[in-house]
């Protein structure tokens, strides 16, 4: 017999959703691949009734975790409703193969989470349209070698991207046109924050340039405080606007006066980039910490797996 449930359906939905989130919270956190809690913490909650079933699984599945692409076919979801469900999806293995798949009929999506090979020069792109949302938000982990290319394979992929953000091993240096992992004279703030478009290297701002709905950037980066750069967080202590030049370039093309005042001016007065962004924030953890925590990327998917 069905359990007596005094509380109503919509008021279920919001308690089960939050008891999820805040697991996910509790993931993240710890910089683990998956971006769902372990459904042990669920099971239980889904057997005790019919409707408590129905809403653990709309939840459980408003987040939807792929490997390959047999699993976003009709044919080989569990659930037909789980297209209607999904709010997000993460796509756990990004690979060659992952240009082929498919997000017809995810029509109410509004995430979507993408973890790379560790080796990734550019990520593959999706060869069929995406039916997504305007407010479309991107979150692209363990990007190896981040050049402007990316950019442009991301303004490819979402045409409607509002919200992007990016987890990456090194800059792209606006000066010498390559590569590398940041480095700055201890101590190091844990994050620098743009509030008026700037903030980003040329190269990516022209990338971008196309996106009219893009609003905000969060780029996190792993840092060596080796360098001979100064960067602080606060009022002043930032003056040359860094947006991931090398410690060399810095080191060496700052010394002339005119050429450095001449390109923090340009920087200032960035012509060319998304018409409706407005913030672009970079955060910082020690090269080591950002490391392991793809080491445990990688860890969490094989248990997922």
């Amino acid at each position: 017999m069905e359990p007596n449930c005094s509380l109503p359906p919509e008021l279920l939905r919001e308690i089960i959703s939050f008891h999820i989130f805040q697991n996910i919270t509790l993931v993240d956190t710890k910089h683990v691949g998956s971006s769902k809690p372990s459904w042990q913490l669920f099971s239980s909650l889904s057997l005790a009734s019919k409707i408590l079933r129905t809403l653990v699984l709309e939840a459980w599945f408003a987040t939807l975790c792929v490997r390959r692409s047999e699993d976003l076919l009709d044919k080989f979801m569990p659930f037909p409703e789980i297209k209607t469900w999904t709010r997000e999806i993460h796509f756990m293995q990004w690979t060659e193969d992952s240009r082929s798949w498919s997000l017809e009929g995810f029509t109410r999506v509004k995430k979507i989470r993408i973890d790379c090979s560790k080796t990734d020069i550019v990520p593959p792109k999706f060869l069929s349209g995406l039916v997504i949302s305007n407010d479309i938000e991107v979150e692209i982990r363990n990007l190896y070698w981040p050049s402007p290319l990316v950019a442009q394979c991301i303004s490819r992929m979402f045409p409607k991207l509002k919200v992007l953000r990016l987890r990456q091993a090194r800059t792209w240096c606006g000066l010498c046109h390559t590569c590398c992992v940041p480095e700055f004279h201890h101590p190091v703030p844990k994050s620098i924050r743009y509030e008026d478009g700037t903030g980003l290297p040329a190269h990516y701002a022209l990338a971008f340039s196309s996106l009219a709905h893009l609003e905000t950037i969060h780029i996190m980066v792993g840092i060596l405080e080796s360098g001979k750069t100064t960067l602080g967080s606060g009022k002043g202590q930032n003056p040359n606007l860094w947006s991931g030049e090398c410690d060399r370039c810095m080191e060496i093309m700052y010394e002339d006066e005119t050429f450095k005042r001449e390109w923090v001016a340009k920087k200032q007065n960035v012509t060319v980039k998304p018409p409706m962004l407005s913030t672009v924030e970079w955060s910082f953890l020690p090269k080591e910490e950002f490391e392991s925590s793809v080491l445990s990327d990688d860890d969490e998917e094989e248990e997922d797996a």
